[in-house]
């Protein structure tokens, strides 16, 4: 599809791309150069709204810190073998000195 940019710099969206991506009047746009690429990609409404639970596993309703803190533990439990380790200092201790 081609479009032909104005004397203004207006550019022409196609209606079947604007109806299948729901652009609107008044829609914002982002511009993202990638270097000899531009697209044009219709901003989010709330990006963090939208954004929420990205992270998530979709079996667990573990927050990512907490998944971060369980492999870390796991981690210790292999580094130290004390099945028993739960003590951040010591992590620190091992790494300074291993």
């Amino acid at each position: 599809m081609f479009s032909k940019v104005s004397a203004k710099g207006a550019v022409v969206i196609p209606a079947d791309l604007r109806k299948k991506y729901k652009i609107t009047p008044g829609k914002q746009m982002v511009f993202v150069d990638y270097g000899g690429v531009i697209s044009l990609i219709p901003a989010m409404d709330d990006p963090i709204k939208q954004a929420a639970g990205m992270l998530r596993d979709s079996d667990d309703d573990s927050s990512l810190a907490q998944i971060l803190v369980a492999e870390h533990k796991k981690e210790a439990v292999i580094i130290t073998g004390d099945p028993e380790f739960s003590s951040v200092k010591s992590i620190v201790q091992i790494e300074w000195i291993g």
